[in-house]
């Protein structure tokens, strides 16, 4: 895969691991930095995840900034940067997928380091304390709104999220989509994706839209 390919890729797994890390906004913060063992650390006082948000904050102000100064070198016209909610941040990190197709090369791989660094951040928080190694779903089910064999799971982490490097939205306009392993009250394995929609995990059949 090319440089500027590898873009469109890096992003879907940044806003995978950004949605793991807003799950943890509400729980209580942790003194240390855990080591990648699996081990616990220390709860704080302080209300709320602060590394969490952190990590959230900085991907928001990242991302947007970065989708604006790269649409500029491509089309040299200016433009603001999007506003400041979630689904600003995912189009954002969606569209610099597909500025980086017509950036130069050394200026594609800035953009996939600047992705891929923020994801080490988001999956190296503390209450997630490992690096996510993303697989093909056995089975290769399809995706439920893209149609492709893209979905890939997060090793050990119950994560599933689509991995199309042409683009992905759920209904909700989350992109790429995102959802959770689990099991329906059938004792089915499901896919139940953050928009509501549930599928089977061993193939494409929808079970709730």
């Amino acid at each position: 895969m090319t440089a500027r390919g590898e873009a469109a890729e890096a992003a879907a797994a940044l806003t995978a691991a950004v949605t793991a890390a807003e799950q943890l906004t509400d729980q209580p913060d942790q003194t240390t930095w855990a080591m990648v063992t699996g081990s616990s650390t220390a709860a704080s006082a302080t209300p709320g995840n602060t590394a969490a948000l952190d990590v959230i904050t900085g991907v928001h102000a990242w991302a947007r900034a970065t989708e604006a100064a790269a649409f500029r070198e491509v089309t040299g016209r200016d433009r603001a940067p999007r506003g400041g909610s979630d689904a600003n941040t995912y189009a954002a990190l969606a569209r610099l997928g597909d500025l980086a197709l017509s950036l130069p090369r050394d200026r594609a791989a800035e953009v996939t380091r600047g992705l891929a660094l923020w994801e080490r951040r988001a999956l190296a928080l503390p209450a997630i304390d490992e690096a996510v190694t993303w697989r093909p779903i056995p089975g290769a089910p399809l995706c439920q709104y893209c149609r492709t064999p893209s979905l890939r799971e997060a090793e050990g982490r119950y994560l599933v999220a689509c991995h199309n490097p042409a683009g992905c939205k759920d209904k909700d306009g989350r992109t790429p989509p995102t959802g959770i392993l689990g099991v329906d009250e059938h004792a089915r394995a499901v896919i139940e994706w953050a928009d509501g929609t549930v599928q089977a995990a061993g193939s494409s059949e929808t079970l709730k839209q």
